[in-house]
């Protein structure tokens, strides 16, 4: 049975051990350590916002279906997006990215709100929506 060392080396071996230098030589010997996570899990906010991407859009209803990672389909609607876009005659949002905060509807269903599109550099020294 091996005793332990006068003092822990504190350096991390790994994001769950502890390690422990051996009386017998330089050699080290590694104890698992529980992590312990008292931290509550990250939920979508004003502040932690979700990245999706539009994979329908209506232009004559003015909504459209969002995919996200871990979502089924969030619905995002015309008054949801930035003020500059709501105003356009004609929206051609399919393929574009956007952040949004997740909203529950009167339905149940996933909403979109506050919406933000990603913009990216036309080549033109101006700006455009930006598709994946």
């Amino acid at each position: 049975k091996r005793r332990r060392a006068e003092g822990w080396d504190n350096r991390r071996a790994g994001p769950e051990t502890r390690r422990e230098r051996d009386k017998d030589g330089p050699a080290f010997v590694e104890e698992e350590q529980p992590v312990v996570d008292d931290d509550p899990p990250l939920e979508p906010s004003s502040t932690l916002r979700l990245l999706g991407r539009v994979e329908e859009w209506d232009d004559r209803i003015g909504s459209g279906v969002v995919r996200v990672e871990g979502h089924d389909a969030v619905l995002v609607a015309r008054v949801a997006l930035p003020g500059e876009l709501q105003s356009r005659k004609k929206l051609d949002l399919a393929g574009c990215e956007l952040t949004f905060e997740l909203d529950m509807g009167t339905g149940g269903e996933l909403q979109a709100r506050n919406v933000h599109m990603l913009l990216q550099p036309d080549g033109d020294g101006g700006w455009q929506l930006r598709r994946s």
